[in-house]
């Protein structure tokens, strides 16, 4: 999967070109686009949106924001997001809707030119992830599976499934036992450790107190240590079973930005 400087960059190169496509078909269409690296959003979540992967690990962030975000994550202010226009009412305006996406046959444009199979949006994307496939109803249903743009969805389910597999490790439920314990003693009875803070339990997102307390008993138990070094051997384990699909679809995806900057440099 590609990081956030590398996704950013293919979402520019992907917009620029639906937006060809929309007016290639004749639509007014056009896209207000934010492409810039939200540094806040890098800074919170790490460049591959992994630091929180194991809670609050942050003595700086809990100091900060207690078990919540920055302001502009509350409000969902993420940056690098994308509007577009269209320059259109009544029929021509779903007609330029529904070539987006490509939702429907019939599909009446100015040009009088075809919308591609899966819209000028799917159709942008397999221009810079031609990996990318997309399939219909019918054909999920009779197995077919499909590999969503821009990423490599066999790692995503390595990364899925090794920390639940992790979670299930004696030792780290041990050290979670003992996070538990560490807790009780600071004044915190019978939290979760993936609940505190959420706003289901006793301790409030805002209390910056018990999230310094949540981080320091995680480092006095070890816990982050030992969960790490138990996903890391799930993990290797699994890749070593996936490697060849895997670096196929990294291949792609790297190819993927080089394709992103020819499409903004053409």
């Amino acid at each position: 999967m590609n990081d956030e400087s590398e996704a950013t960059l293919i979402e520019k190169a992907t917009n620029l070109l639906l937006e060809d496509c929309m007016q290639n078909l004749g639509f007014d269409f056009s896209f207000t686009v934010d492409d810039e690296i939200n540094q806040d959003n890098m800074a919170f979540f790490g460049p591959n949106r992994e630091y929180r992967r194991y809670g609050n690990a942050s003595i700086e962030s809990a100091e900060k924001y207690g078990f919540g975000a920055p302001e502009f994550l509350q409000e969902g202010e993420n940056g690098g997001g994308a509007e577009w226009e269209i320059g259109h009412s009544g029929p021509t305006f779903q007609d330029a809707q529904d070539s987006i996406f490509g939702s429907r046959t019939g599909i009446q444009t100015p040009s009088g030119e075809s919308v591609p199979e899966y819209g000028c949006q799917g159709w942008s994307q397999q221009q810079i992830d031609p990996g990318a496939k997309f399939i219909s109803k019918s054909e999920a249903q009779s197995g077919e599976v499909s590999e969503q743009a821009g990423v490599n969805s066999i790692a995503e389910n390595i990364k899925r499934d090794s920390f639940f597999m992790a979670l299930s490790d004696p030792q780290v439920q041990s050290v979670i036992d003992d996070w538990d314990a560490c807790m009780l003693e600071a004044g915190y009875p019978n939290e979760d450790i993936w609940e505190i803070g959420t706003g289901d339990t006793q301790v409030q997102t805002d209390d910056r107190e018990a999230a310094l307390t949540d981080v320091e008993c995680k480092n006095d138990t070890s816990l982050l240590d030992t969960f790490v070094e138990s996903e890391t051997r799930v993990q290797e384990h699994m890749i070593s079973q996936n490697e060849n699909s895997l670096m196929i679809r990294y291949d792609e995806l790297q190819n993927g930005v080089d394709l992103a900057v020819n499409a903004l440099s053409s």
